[in-house]
């Protein structure tokens, strides 16, 4: 009788492409233009990043703070 022995297990692969900026960096630049410090184009051109890379900061914020709302609600 021979014993079943499935394939070993593989991880699946990460779809897209990795983010340049880390997680405490998105957050600072996108505190700095949420919090009117600075515009989209100067946050820029300071960090080096594009204008929509500052966009997606920013709601990458909004998202996170709206998470933590929800948690101090529960």
């Amino acid at each position: 009788m021979e014993v079943f022995t499935p394939p070993p297990y593989r991880e699946k692969r990460v779809t897209g492409r990795p983010t340049k900026l880390s997680t405490e960096m998105r957050l600072m630049v996108a505190k700095k233009v949420f919090e009117k410090e600075m515009t989209y184009r100067e946050a820029a051109k300071l960090f080096g990043i594009s204008g929509g890379a500052v966009g997606s900061c920013v709601r990458f914020y909004k998202k996170q703070g709206s998470l933590t709302q929800n948690r101090k609600r529960t």
